[in-house]
């Protein structure tokens, strides 16, 4: 937190961020409800204050998919088919933010990211496409538009 400029000292509990984060959560899901507690008490522990809202899932979906309407949450994507088209197009591309209901929850916008998707997309060579793909995820594990809190495995 000092290296972001809000120094936070532990032992007094002062400083830190000097306004609370709000943490949209589904309250009708797991493990949303039960991570947004977690993520609580361990911010804390560095001087960020958080603030839990729990909404209906309708009303997540509205708030989640609205620009600056929610700055932490929960969310998930399972895929629908076995291609990395089906995770970066909706989630991540540019194309996918909307006004509204968008699924690109982090409004991540990258124009060479961008490009490469849609060269990947008509790409027809497996071995071109995947390295295609695979430079994607590097510029996303580079950028980091999420921070993974936890993965499911199935």
């Amino acid at each position: 937190m000092k290296n972001a400029g809000y120094p936070y000292d532990p032992a007094t509990k002062t400083g830190g961020y000097p306004f609370p984060v709000r943490y949209l959560v589904n309250a009708e899901s797991l493990p949303s409800d039960t991570l947004a507690p977690l993520a609580m008490q361990q911010l804390s522990r560095i001087g960020i204050r958080m603030e839990i809202k729990s909404v209906s899932w309708p009303t997540y979906l509205a708030e989640s998919g609205k620009r600056n309407a929610a700055q932490l949450g929960f969310a998930s994507w399972v895929m629908d088919f076995p291609d990395p088209s089906d995770y970066f197009e909706p989630t991540l591309s540019s194309e996918a933010i909307q006004g509204e209901e968008t699924r690109n929850l982090a409004f991540y916008s990258n124009p060479e990211f961008d490009r490469l998707l849609q060269e990947a997309h008509r790409e027809l060579d497996p071995a071109r496409r995947t390295a295609l793909y695979r430079r994607c995820e590097e510029i996303v594990r580079a950028d980091a538009p999420w921070s993974l809190g936890l993965y499911q495995r199935f």
